[in-house]
């Protein structure tokens, strides 16, 4: 018999992020953004976003994440874990922040942010 549980191996634990944007910033023209995405959910270690636009497993990526009026909280940088397509027009791609000393005292502060905006 097969066994149906399967071990979470995440490394950090995702918060579930509703109606909370990010900008994805063009690699070929500095600080144009490319495509605004929605967050699904968010970890110090990553976040999982969905969008009109296909992106390459391990190519690098640079976010800003957005408060709920689309005010620019967090610039950070990642790479492409695995991109996913949802339907003809959606795309869900998941992205493991590269490593900085201060990288999870910065996002659990915008996760911390964020959700007290939700709550008001």
């Amino acid at each position: 018999m097969k066994n149906i549980e399967q071990k979470d191996r995440r490394r950090a634990q995702r918060r579930v992020l509703n109606d909370i944007s990010l900008d994805v910033y063009s690699q070929k023209v500095k600080n144009q953004i490319e495509v605004r995405g929605k967050i699904c959910n968010i970890s110090h270690v990553g976040t999982k976003f969905i969008s009109n636009k296909p992106y390459i497993s391990g190519s690098k990526i640079h976010l800003n994440l957005l408060s709920t009026n689309y005010i620019p909280l967090l610039d950070i940088f990642g790479r492409v874990v695995r991109c996913e397509q949802q339907t003809n027009v959606e795309f869900t791609t998941a992205v493991e922040f590269i490593e900085d000393p201060y990288q999870k005292c910065v996002v659990d502060n915008y996760i911390v942010s964020v959700t007290s905006l939700n709550t008001h």
